[in-house]
């Protein structure tokens, strides 16, 4: 598995130059001035509701199975926004509770119901008040940002949205991010949800997933899993926007520690990695200790990812990116990284890949290179780069594609591949 590190790297590093592979590349930009909204910063503290606590001990059931449900009185207008509490698989392979929240038009779904597409949220953070369906629908909550630029235009298509908020948040749990297997179960676990909840309202013909940022990176974890761990769902495809990829260390932290950007964006940047080894030390004790990667005070401060939300996080690392990781890490890392990175199989269903060139969060190297580490497995992929978006501003530039590409696969009709030489 590990050698999946070193392909990646590999060809990130090679400039991809070997190969008939290449993306559409558009020139149109999304909106700054919408993506550095206020409205959109996830500042405010939303502690967990009595509702957040599972039974104990947990009731018998399949995975996806609703433990509980609760109206969101505080829904808009013309939505029906209903959160869920369901059984879901650890990463332990244990039963346990995932919360989230299934939205959709508040309006007759007509007689074979609506379809589904299951969303998997960017980065908030990895502690309890970092789920997003605590509070969706109130500014400046790690909800709101996700909701009102992704959620609500697939509500708005007419589509019930299944959303996980992730074991560990909301519910007590682990914290899983970037963790393959955890991210795949709960998403995929969030659909069977959705038909349990409402079978009458679901189309279960029609199912897809969608992604941004982590999300990306499970999105693609859930489709890469698919057929073993859910294997009943009709999942027509999996639209995955530039997607969280773990970088090939230790190449690329020489690179960042050199190179970490302004203050702003070194501090976003540490706070994904102290959010990683949270969760990668936890998963993997006997493989990881933090000290493999972070120097002494970023173990310290590694603490502070249960006590803050992504956002608020980012304001609390006021010291250099060097502060926090360290340039050299232990080669420990790269069992890990190999058995995270969801591109050692052909991905059954198509695959739409999304990128901004721009991005400073994500590597649009290492998504080109993720891209045609699929194509070379044989997975369907369209691809839609955009030459001059940033991580957040891809979000609106890529809307229609999205949409679009979403459509045609509930239509039948036939994926595009950009993948050279397949058809």
């Amino acid at each position: 598995m590990a050698v999946l590190v070193v392909v990646l790297g590999a060809v990130l590093f090679a400039g991809l130059a070997a190969t008939s592979w290449a993306p559409f590349v558009a020139k149109a930009q999304g909106p700054d001035s919408i993506a550095r909204n206020p409205v959109n910063s996830a500042l405010k503290n939303t502690p967990p509701t009595p509702f957040y606590t599972p039974p104990d001990p947990l009731p018998e059931g399949l995975p996806g199975t609703v433990i509980k449900s609760e109206p969101m009185v505080d829904a808009p207008p013309g939505i029906r926004a209903t959160r869920i509490m369901y059984l879901s698989t650890s990463a332990s392979g244990e039963p346990t509770a995932v919360t989230g929240m299934i939205v959709e038009p508040d309006a007759p779904a007509g007689p074979v119901g609506r379809p589904v597409v299951a969303f998997a949220h960017g980065t908030t953070g990895t502690a309890r008040q970092c789920a997003p369906s605590i509070a969706p629908f109130i500014d400046q909550t790690t909800g709101t940002h996700m909701w009102e630029a992704r959620i609500r235009p697939l509500v708005n298509q007419g589509y019930a949205v299944a959303a996980a908020d992730y074991e560990g948040e909301g519910a007590p749990g682990n914290p899983v991010y970037m963790l393959k297997a955890t991210e795949a179960h709960n998403v995929l676990d969030s659909l069977r949800a959705a038909v349990y909840l409402a079978p009458e309202r679901i189309d279960a013909s029609k199912m897809a997933i969608y992604g941004h940022s982590q999300g990306g990176h499970a999105s693609l974890s859930a489709a890469s899993l698919a057929p073993e761990y859910a294997p009943e769902l009709q999942l027509r495809g999996a639209v995955v926007s530039a997607p969280g990829m773990i970088p090939p260390i230790p190449l690329a932290l020489e690179s960042l520690v050199s190179n970490p950007g302004n203050a702003e964006e070194s501090a976003i940047r540490a706070s994904y990695v102290l959010n990683l080894m949270s969760s990668w030390t936890t998963a993997f004790p006997d493989e990881l200790s933090p000290s493999d990667l972070l120097t002494p005070q970023g173990v310290e401060t590694m603490a502070l990812t249960q006590e803050y939300c992504h956002d608020a996080l980012v304001e609390e690392l006021t010291q250099p990116f060097d502060t926090y990781v360290k340039s050299d890490p232990s080669e420990n890392i790269l069992n890990v990284v190999s058995q995270n990175m969801p591109v050692d199989r052909r991905v059954d269903m198509p695959v739409l890949m999304l990128q901004g060139m721009k991005d400073t969060d994500v590597s649009p190297q290492l998504t080109q290179a993720t891209t045609q580490a699929l194509c070379q497995l044989g997975t369907v992929v369209d691809t839609f780069f955009t030459e001059n978006d940033t991580h957040e501003t891809l979000v609106w530039a890529a809307r229609p594609a999205e949409l679009d590409w979403i459509a045609d696969r509930f239509d039948g009709i036939r994926a595009p591949n950009s993948c050279g030489g397949q058809q």
